[in-house]
């Protein structure tokens, strides 16, 4: 950004955070580009997928264009709409929009936008009831100083009624002026961040607002690499509104680098990206986080110290910075011990674990929660698309970062990432990878062998254990274990390296055994109903779980039991039928 831009914008910002510090009240509009961070297609991403689909066949179709071609119905747009932002996770500037909700006078906020990243940095942030209201719901007109209203602007994903051509978007506007939703306090300001303006009924939302007098002034963002005929439009908005006096023109790098100055001029200090979000919020919309930074003390202490010093040899005394420690079938070990040995060189260590992140891909997964853990380490926060700018402020720290990319699954997008990453990483800072001895080299680190004696495992693998996910809590664990009347305990399991604990949760590692010992089929069906129990009284992720451990202990159950078996066939035909 030129030095005149960045004035430019820093004086806006001055202006906004003034306003924030004397409780004036300051609405936000955000786009597609508060959401593009989070692996959310932009408009022009999604016609590319509905060409890569083989929904459409020209990819120059205009987004609107593209939408009504691929799908006749409602139903099957909401469909895809859920299939493309599933999985997904607030990224920063979600996330900094939450902490101004939380720490001044901000709202309502309005969003364009049909996925729910906007209300789960929310809920996993700010410390506020939060009402969304969308097409048709009257929710928001109970005013409440004390929530934080969110309105769907286009509507929710999440219901089969979305607005995508102007004439659906001019019914949404429609909608908006007879509920009187956008209610906002006198004084108010708004920020527009992430919108390009293409949308003709929000430039006639926005000019309604600055001529009904119910905002005193606009502030809106333009990406500093918008094309200049979007910019255009923009201006041209700002011309029809009474120019610059009452509507504000700023460019900027990025939603999430403007608002963390914004956060830093109005409190005094950068915002603390938390990257860990509430599960609760999760059980309601069907989001699903893969969050791969474990509790890097917790690791550290139960390392082998065996294990540590075998790699003190190879690392720490020839002072190696980008190292992958090429593991056999136990690069939990390795995991461990490395964690310790940084334990040792510095107090800034954080230790991911990609295998603990299966929801995401494992790249995404890995610069996302580098990215918050230097957020909340330096108060460093870039978008997701640019962590490695990040990396500069650890220096200084002799920072460690340890990483486990276990199974060679998807390693090379996660190598690629490492090897970006490493370009940026200061000189007293290393990053330590674990990786599967079959995966491709990192460009860029040094290979080391490490290699530990295969365990000896008592006469205990097997039996439960091969029908349940990786990892459960002590609980059901030990829940599976009474019915499975072996006598065994989640302590003797721990014991014997079979399992390993990893916060609250026990992890069964199915590398320590190859022939897991037969066990009496007898416990099938308590084990069955332990599962069942579980898929109705846990929350509904959970549940998911719970019903794909079901089908394992179903299907073995029908082997060994005929009546089962008929049992089994019937529920799979219902489930074919349903899905055909």
């Amino acid at each position: 950004m030129a030095d005149a831009e960045w004035w430019m914008c820093h004086d806006v910002l001055v202006q906004v955070a003034g306003r924030l510090r004397d409780g004036r009240p300051l609405g936000i509009l955000t786009g597609a580009g508060v959401s593009i961070e989070s692996g959310v297609p932009s408009a022009g991403g999604v016609v590319a997928l509905l060409e890569r689909h083989g929904l459409v066949t020209d990819r120059g179709l205009a987004y609107q264009d593209a939408m009504a071609s691929a799908f006749p119905t409602d139903h099957e747009r909401g469909a895809f709409l859920r299939s493309m932002c599933s999985r997904k996770s607030a990224g920063a500037a979600n996330q900094t929009i939450a902490l101004l909700c939380r720490d001044f006078t901000v709202g309502p906020l309005l969003t364009t936008n049909f996925d729910h990243l906007l209300e789960q940095a929310c809920v996993s942030l700010a410390d506020r009831p939060i009402i969304v209201s969308m097409l048709g719901s009257p929710s928001a007109i109970a005013e409440s100083s004390k929530s934080i209203q969110i309105i769907k602007l286009h509507g929710d994903l999440h219901f089969d009624v979305t607005a995508h051509s102007d004439q659906e978007m001019a019914r949404h506007h429609a909608w908006l002026r007879d509920w009187s939703q956008l209610r906002f306090r006198p004084g108010s300001s708004l920020l527009v961040l992430g919108h390009s303006g293409l949308d003709a009924p929000i430039r006639e939302l926005v000019r309604d607002l600055l001529d009904s007098g119910t905002l005193a002034r606009v502030y809106w963002g333009v990406f500093k690499h918008e094309s200049e005929s979007n910019v255009g439009i923009v201006e041209a908005l700002q011309q029809e509104c009474g120019g610059p006096d009452a509507f504000v023109l700023f460019r900027h790098e990025g939603a999430a680098a403007i608002l963390s100055q914004l956060y830093e001029l109005a409190a005094g200090q950068p915002p603390l990206i938390e990257t860990v979000l509430l599960p609760a919020f999760q059980v309601v919309t069907g989001l699903i986080h893969g969050a791969a930074e474990v509790d890097a003390r917790a690791l550290a202490g139960s390392a082998a110290q065996a294990d540590v010093g075998r790699l003190k040899a190879s690392i720490r005394d020839t002072q190696l910075r980008l190292v992958e420690v090429r593991a056999d079938d136990h690069a939990e070990r390795a995991f461990r011990a490395l964690a310790a040995l940084a334990a040792e060189q510095s107090e800034s260590v954080v230790t991911l674990a990609l295998d603990q992140a299966d929801t995401l891909p494992n790249d995404e997964s890995l610069i996302r929660a580098l990215t918050g853990w230097v957020a909340r380490t330096t108060g460093e926060v870039v978008e997701a698309s640019r962590a490695q700018h990040s990396l500069a402020a650890l220096a200084g720290l002799r920072a460690r970062i340890v990483i486990n990319l276990a199974q060679a699954f998807q390693h090379q997008s996660s190598a690629q990432a490492l090897a970006v990453l490493a370009t940026a990483l200061p000189d007293d800072a290393a990053i330590w990878v674990v990786s599967d001895v079959h995966a491709d080299s990192i460009p860029g680190f040094e290979p080391l062998t490490y290699s530990a004696r295969a365990l000896v495992l008592p006469s205990s693998a097997g039996g439960i254990l091969e029908h349940i996910r990786r990892s459960v809590d002590r609980d059901a664990l030990r829940r599976f274990l009474v019915a499975e009347r072996q006598g065994r305990t989640v302590e003797d399991l721990i014991r014997s390296a079979i399992c390993y604990e990893r916060g609250n949760r026990v992890v069964i590692d199915r590398t320590r055994w190859t022939q897991p010992d037969y066990f009496p089929a007898g416990y099938l069906l308590d084990a069955i109903g332990v599962a069942e129990q579980l898929a109705r009284t846990t929350n509904s992720f959970e549940a998911l779980n719970w019903s794909s451990d079901l089908e394992s202990l179903n299907f073995s159950a029908a082997s060994e039991y005929p009546l089962r078996r008929n049992l089994y066939t019937s529920a799979a035909l219902k489930w074919l039928l349903g899905a055909a």
